[in-house]
């Protein structure tokens, strides 16, 4: 159970990216479909205009994993969730959230427990770009100094000026 939290917040901390143009820095471009399980988590300051802000990870029909440091404090109807989209900021479905659930234990000023469950609204309709994580069994074990994958949108490089 250990290893499946760990793997968890791993990839929730993972899709917890700053809102920058098109890609991961390090990395490189690709698509929804390769990678069906993320999901765009957008903000409002106003109710009326919603940015990128995190990511999450989809785990049912209802429930998409993530960072606690992303929705803390902010009532559901401050963010939406665009799944089946390459683009962080168009296209795909976007869903309303009901309620979002901070780890009891979340603290903000060490990040400890730094994973939340937000629920959507209505229920996700899977198809080949949209689909539940793929999360490892109990008795999976990731060995040291294995290569992992994480998928988030960003930047691919920082200009040093």
């Amino acid at each position: 159970m250990r290893v499946i939290f760990t793997f968890v917040l791993c990839l929730a901390i993972a899709f917890a990216v700053p809102s920058h143009p098109n890609k991961i820095v390090g990395g490189f471009p690709t698509n929804i479909e390769s990678y069906p399980s993320i999901a765009a988590l957008l903000y409002t300051r106003n109710g009326q205009t919603y940015f990128q802000a995190c990511g999450g990870t989809i785990l049912t029909t209802k429930a998409i994993l993530t960072a606690a440091h992303c929705p803390h404090g902010d009532a559901p109807f401050r963010w939406r969730a665009r799944l089946g989209s390459s683009r962080a900021n168009s296209g795909g479905t976007v869903f309303n959230f009901a309620s979002i659930s901070i780890h009891p234990s979340f603290n903000p000023n060490t990040m400890n427990n730094d994973v939340a469950i937000m629920r959507t609204s209505s229920n996700i309709n899977y198809n080949n770009a949209i689909q539940p994580a793929s999360i490892a069994s109990p008795n999976y074990h990731l060995a040291d100094n294995q290569v992992v994958w994480a998928a988030g949108w960003g930047t691919t490089y920082v200009s040093i000026k």
